[in-house]
């Protein structure tokens, strides 16, 4: 048993180990700062909260008013601009920070829910000795993973508020009116951290219904406690949607919607799964990320599905005995079933497939739980395996060097945002597809897309009239967007906007009546 104690050490050093590695990516240079692993869109959600701090309400650009972000997180991240009086690099640094935070607790608290659960599992002695540190260690140890957290977008919070509602219900939270009430403010608080959670939290309220340990009158009274509550915390931010914007669904979300049965779609979808099923396998590159990650990912869900079948027919009689493992399963059901109807909903009805992975990223809690379990019972078997898990240091670290040294640099901060400094005087407007980066640092940005402004999608077939009403007198983005914005208007219109000059993928170009030639 001191041999297994002992280990507890080891695994204390490489937590620590892994969590000062990636803390140090707040040091970074200011030009190095703003690129990887913060990302395009997080960009977008800064630019709100920084507002909100300025006492410019949930605006972009000029004082257009926007919907185009999950509201809690960017709230949230309102509070350091305001105590930075909206310093555009300082607070990135802090908003590292405290994405550092989520993802540190997040890993923690996993790693709780995955000790409550193997402790009431006896498959020999050393089963369940540090896996709660175990688990833990995996979780920060995954590149996706810590590219979740720390995309300066809500993810990280989501996955730490899945884990901790998980927590609460593992432990029997919920048994009381009272403890169930403060639970379903919590619903509504997962819904407004990123409002596709709303299906998990339907499903929740039906569980209640449908879960007997209770008599029927109490099921019908817990359903309409986490219903009504979860709803009426809710109830401001679709009512904010539906008044100002006429629809429920935020306009980041109307611009990427499109739908359609696509097996590109389909490919993509089964590929950000397999993601979430296997986040130990990460390669980072678009010419790795290819048909060999993807074959060894199905390699190991397969090897490691196998093994939890294994470990299950050897304790499924300890689970259904016991309570606890009960709610677990019930809690990893509810997971399951939102994120099959997510799935579903998102691979039918958005185009944007390179955003499937981190709107899949709830099922990395279940994965992870899982593969701890799977490890933990091979290194109760072979206890020299512990002394092998220093190796899942490596490719965290080695991630987190590469973006020291500036090779996932933000394209949009060198090349687009250069353009328009170059360029464009202050008191000009410019017009932006991908606005995000160019948006946060340049104020009179005028997004195209439709993300945070919704007449650009009333005027997604007339552009270049849009632009003409707003006085917008620059354009900058990838040339291919440009030229096939141009390409798709009429040629009297086209023909007033001349280059000026290309950065890097970007195009800037100028509307001057003056000239005709493109």
């Amino acid at each position: 048993m001191l041999k297994f104690l002992n280990y507890r050490y080891f695994y204390i050093v490489l937590i620590f180990i892994l969590a000062t590695i990636t803390l140090s990516i707040i040091f970074r240079d200011d030009f190095l700062i703003t690129g990887r692993p913060l990302t395009e869109d997080g960009y977008y959600s800064f630019t709100v909260a920084r507002n909100i701090a300025l006492g410019n309400g949930f605006t972009v650009g000029q004082g257009i008013r926007t919907n185009g972000f999950q509201p809690l997180f960017t709230i949230i991240l309102s509070i350091p601009y305001l105590l930075t009086s909206g310093d555009k690099i300082v607070t990135l640094r802090i908003i590292l920070f405290i994405e550092w935070i989520i993802y540190v607790l997040t890993a923690i608290v996993i790693g709780k829910i995955g000790k409550n659960f193997i402790k009431r599992v006896k498959i020999n002695e050393e089963f369940n000795y540090n896996i709660s540190l175990l688990i833990s260690y995996i979780y920060l140890s995954c590149v996706s993973i810590f590219l979740l957290h720390f995309n300066g977008l809500e993810t990280g919070l989501l996955l730490l508020f899945y884990s901790l509602l998980w927590y609460l219900y593992q432990n029997n939270f919920t048994k009381d009116y009272k403890n169930l009430f403060f639970y379903s403010i919590l619903l509504g608080i997962l819904v407004l951290i990123r409002i596709d959670t709303v299906f998990f939290v339907i499903l929740f309220s039906l569980s209640q219904i449908i879960i007997n340990s209770y008599l029927f009158k109490e099921r019908i009274v817990r359903f309409f406690i986490v219903s009504i509550t979860s709803f009426i915390v809710t109830l401001p931010w679709w009512l904010y949607n539906y008044i100002y914007f006429g629809s429920f669904i935020p306009t980041s979300g109307v611009a990427q919607q499109s739908w359609s049965f696509d097996l590109l779609r389909v490919r993509e979808a089964l590929i950000a799964l397999s993601q979430n099923l296997m986040p130990l396998v990460y390669l980072g590159t678009a010419t790795l990320e290819g048909w060999v990650s993807n074959v060894v990912r199905i390699f190991l869900i397969i090897l490691f599905g196998l093994l939890t079948i294994k470990i299950w027919n050897k304790t499924k009689k300890q689970i259904i005995k016991d309570e606890c493992c009960k709610r677990n399963i019930i809690f990893g059901s509810i997971i399951i079933l939102s994120m099959l109807i997510l799935i579903f909903y998102y691979t039918f009805s958005f185009y944007a497939t390179w955003f499937y992975f981190r709107y899949f990223a709830p099922i990395i809690l279940l994965s992870i739980l899982l593969i701890g379990i799977v490890i933990s019972y091979l290194i109760s078997k072979i206890p020299k395996l512990n002394i092998l898990m220093v190796l899942l240091i490596l490719p965290l670290t080695v991630s987190v060097y590469l973006i020291w040294k500036g090779y996932y640099p933000n394209e949009y901060y060198i090349h687009q945002l250069a353009l328009v400094k170059d360029f464009v005087q202050n008191n000009e407007y410019v017009g932006a597809f991908q606005s995000g980066t160019l948006g946060y640092f340049y104020d009179n940005t005028i997004n195209l897309d439709g993300k945070t402004n919704i007449e650009a999608i009333k005027h997604r077939n007339n552009l270049l009239e849009y632009l003409e009403n707003k006085n917008i007198g620059w354009l900058c983005d990838w040339k291919w967007k440009l030229e096939k914005l141009l390409v798709g208007e009429k040629p009297e219109s086209r023909k007033l906007w001349v280059k000026i000059s290309e950065k890097g993928k970007f195009l800037l170009l100028k509307k001057d009546i003056n000239k005709l030639d493109f």
